[in-house]
């Protein structure tokens, strides 16, 4: 996911459809982040996912300063596996 061009205070945000098309439930352990803190979310997922449906994970990137940004976002499930989201950005000047 790529936020770029972006002017310092301006705070885009864009949408992560996690969603589950196998025929049982899983079990969501965890959503998180690592790398830049210009990068936060909010989520509407819960700990399990029932067949066939699908939750939002909203990501903002809110950067204080000029310059290059990167993170990763994680959905992990109960079962072990995870489920990784490349997060980038560019935050420049208001000309």
């Amino acid at each position: 996911m790529t936020f770029d061009g972006y002017v310092v205070g301006h705070n885009p945000d864009q949408i992560i459809t996690v969603s589950n098309p196998d025929g049982v439930a899983v079990g969501i352990s965890s959503i998180g982040m690592t790398g830049s803190t210009a990068f936060t979310f909010t989520h509407n997922c819960g700990t399990a996912l029932a067949a066939g449906a699908s939750c939002s994970v909203d990501v903002t990137f809110a950067p204080n300063a000029v310059g290059s940004y990167m993170g990763t976002l994680n959905v992990n499930e109960v079962a072990g596996t995870n489920h990784s989201v490349s997060l980038s950005g560019t935050a420049v000047t208001n000309n």
